[in-house]
């Protein structure tokens, strides 16, 4: 499963989308099979959403001034072409994701 990286019907759920009592807000899976969940407290999971594997971890990190609390995900959407992933933040910023072509992974 690729990496991924910052860039300036559902037949299963990501039950365990839980740190700290977060709680996952938002789901989208792109047509590789990836769905990503967004947490309330910034966190990213990646999961192979067919066998339930969670690959990958991100807690996306707010801007500088912001305060703790403004540090959870609102929405996600793949682009078009599904190799970038937008994610709307408590923030008020908008961050571009995009697969790390050098993981090793």
């Amino acid at each position: 499963m690729p990496k991924w990286i910052i860039f300036k019907e559902h037949r299963r759920t990501p039950l365990h989308h839980r740190r700290n009592g977060s709680k996952y807000l938002f789901i989208k899976i792109n047509q590789d099979n990836v769905l990503v969940s967004g947490g309330d407290d910034g966190s990213l999971k990646f999961w192979d959403w067919q066998s339930g594997y969670n690959f990958q971890d991100i807690m996306s990190q707010p801007q500088p001034g912001s305060i703790a609390a403004e540090n959870g995900i609102f929405a996600l959407t793949f682009d078009r072409s599904g190799c970038r992933l937008l994610s709307g933040e408590c923030d008020k910023t908008i961050k571009m994701w995009r697969e790390d072509e050098n993981a090793t992974e």
